[in-house]
């Protein structure tokens, strides 16, 4: 196939389409999402820093004026064991930003710091890298700082800083979420679309089908109507109207048909019987000549003549079998067989002939003898045509089951694959055959007719070792048939 001009199908397109819409809509849903729950992950930590910041200069107002930084350093590893953090660090800044008593290394507070806490009268959060605070960087950290007034009347800023394990195992966790929920949203979503997309598909498969068995031989049958929406019924509409407007032409074109060959068939006989009719004895060669040919032409043309006549037949009686009667299916192949005999002599062929035996030896077929004649006679004349000479030509009839298997099988050239699809349309002949001028493409189309018309089926298909076989399967006639 070439990857240049291959198109994909219809449930193909529907499906990846799906899967397109539906992972713009999951990405946007988790990060929508994503931003939410870190923003109210934050908000909730942070309410609870600011509660803590307030517990703990409670306790530091308590400590002054004799405050240092022991017992700083052991505030605030008394509140790192309460709240279960990794790190808890508290520092206490005088009224001008300087350090008075610390838990941990520190530095002086940033002046954008310290005039932001000037300006609030409530505890707050530090809007600044723990860095700019302390002497080392701490990943995860978070800041509070508030005022307090000491007994003496000094104002003092109280800063707690931590590293809130809680909060960030909170956000990995709804990081490993978001990552599993997309994989797994893409393949639910996959297997639910190519359903969706195969019952949206459905309906356009029934009727795609359906118009792929459009052809003469159903063309009295009105399209059904598919399920599925609008456009389906709008569809099966046109396809509707399509079938009758062919099925008129076809019509048209079969009563002219019989009506040409029955107004040629009275014609072509008088003018090949009175050209039989002369006597030649005196007549000079060309003239000997010249009224051959014409009676070899007037003669195909007769044959053809009467080929359309039966193929009309048999086309407008595909509801019922005229004179119908049990056919022995012996019968049927050796009056073919003796039929065809002198054609096999004249192209010095061999026909093999292998009849039911035993409990089948008299296997019927309900149905016209003549025209099943026909069947046997059309395609064992192809077979004596297409076998090269000294070779030989098998028919074999079994009975199978319920079934009458008739093979006849050439050693000639086989079909040829482009034309195998179309072995059973009317003219139907390889280039090779065209140009030999050997019959006129109506025999196989006939014996299919006939064949359809007893309820039977014909197969062709090429023998890897040489030559090719046409099997007609039949329904065999039996008594429990007939009674039941």
């Amino acid at each position: 196939m070439n990857i240049l001009h291959w198109r994909p199908s219809l449930r193909l397109r529907l499906t990846l389409w799906m899967m397109l819409i539906f992972l713009i809509v999951q990405m946007s849903l988790i990060l929508v999402l994503r931003l939410y729950q870190h923003r109210s992950i934050d908000d909730f930590f942070h309410g609870r820093l600011l509660v803590r910041q307030r517990l703990v200069a409670d306790d530091v107002r308590a400590m002054l004026p004799g405050l240092s930084d022991d017992r700083v350093l052991e505030l605030a590893e008394t509140q790192r064991r309460l709240t279960s953090q990794r790190q808890f660090m508290v520092t206490v800044y005088d009224s001008d930003g300087n350090p008075v008593a610390s838990s941990h290394a520190h530095k002086r507070l940033p002046p954008s710091v310290w005039a932001d806490i000037q300006q609030s009268r409530e505890p707050r959060l530090l809007d600044v890298p723990p860095d700019s605070l302390l002497l080392a960087d701490i990943d995860g950290a978070s800041s509070a700082a508030g005022w307090i007034t000491g007994p003496d009347g000094s104002r003092y800023v109280v800063s707690v800083t931590w590293t809130d394990m809680y909060a960030a195992e909170m956000q990995r966790r709804l990081s490993g979420a978001v990552f599993i929920m997309i994989p797994i949203g893409l393949v639910s979503l996959m297997i639910s679309a190519y359903a969706i997309s195969g019952i949206a598909e459905e309906p356009f498969r029934a009727v795609r089908q359906l118009a792929k068995g459009l052809d003469p031989e159903f063309f009295g049958t009105a399209v059904p109507t598919p399920t599925g929406g609008q456009e389906v019924r709008e569809l099966q509409r046109d396809l509707e109207r399509t079938r009758q407007r062919l099925e008129t032409a076809f019509a048209s074109q079969e009563r002219f048909m019989s009506n040409v060959s029955h107004e040629l068939k009275t014609p072509i006989s008088v003018m090949l019987t009175e050209a039989q009719a002369l006597r030649l004895t005196d007549a000079p060669r060309d003239v000997r000549s010249f009224v051959g040919s014409m009676v070899e032409e007037l003669d195909k043309l007769g044959r053809m003549v009467e080929s359309f006549l039966l193929l009309t037949r048999v086309r407008h009686g595909k509801a019922a079998i005229p004179n119908q009667e049990l056919c022995a299916i012996r019968d049927i192949v050796m009056a073919s067989y003796e039929g065809c005999s002198s054609m096999a002599s004249q192209h010095k062929v061999r026909v093999s002939v292998t009849l039911p035996m035993d409990e089948d030896v008299d296997a019927a077929i309900r149905g016209n003898a003549d025209l099943l004649r026909t069947v046997v006679d059309n395609l064992l004349r192809n077979a004596i045509r297409f076998s090269p000479a000294g070779f030989e030509v098998d028919v074999v009839a079994t009975v199978r089951g319920d079934n009458a298997h008739i093979g006849i099988r050439d050693r000639g050239p086989g079909i040829p694959p482009d034309l195998l699809p179309r072995i059973f349309d009317r003219f139907s002949q390889s280039t090779d055959e065209q140009r030999r001028n050997r019959g006129h493409g109506l025999g196989l189309e006939i014996a299919m007719g006939i064949t359809e018309l007893h309820g039977g089926t014909i197969t062709p298909r090429n023998i890897a070792s040489g030559g090719c076989e046409f099997e007609v399967v039949l329904p065999v006639y039996r008594e429990s048939t007939r009674t039941g």
